[in-house]
């Protein structure tokens, strides 16, 4: 499967889900993105030895977290649907991360 199908098909099941739903999922997403900027660390150690990525799973978990607040807070200035999950496609890639990983957290 290449990126563009990926995009698509994580944009289609994003927007399938009910408001519940897709704030869980944002709330596994999230989760799991603070967990995967845990490699970027050095081991044994409180440094980091990737700070560029770490910078970017930071702002995709910024991006995740906020778009989750509004959505708990019913504030209609949070982003569409489709827009938020492509970026999060974009978030996943700027942390060097897979974005088919993304699909995982609809199960």
């Amino acid at each position: 499967m290449n990126e563009a199908e990926i995009r698509k098909r994580i944009v289609e099941r994003y927007c399938a889900l009910t408001l519940p739903d897709q704030e869980r999922f944002l709330a596994a997403a999230g989760h799991w993105l603070t967990m995967a900027g845990r490699g970027t660390y050095v081991a044994g150690g409180y440094g980091v030895h990737d700070g560029p990525t770490l910078r970017e799973v930071n702002e995709g978990a910024h991006r995740i977290f906020d778009q989750l607040r509004l959505m708990l807070t019913s504030n209609d200035q949070r982003y569409p649907d489709d827009v938020f999950a492509g970026i999060l496609v974009e978030k996943f890639r700027a942390a060097k991360l897979d974005p088919k990983t993304i699909l995982r957290f609809f199960d």
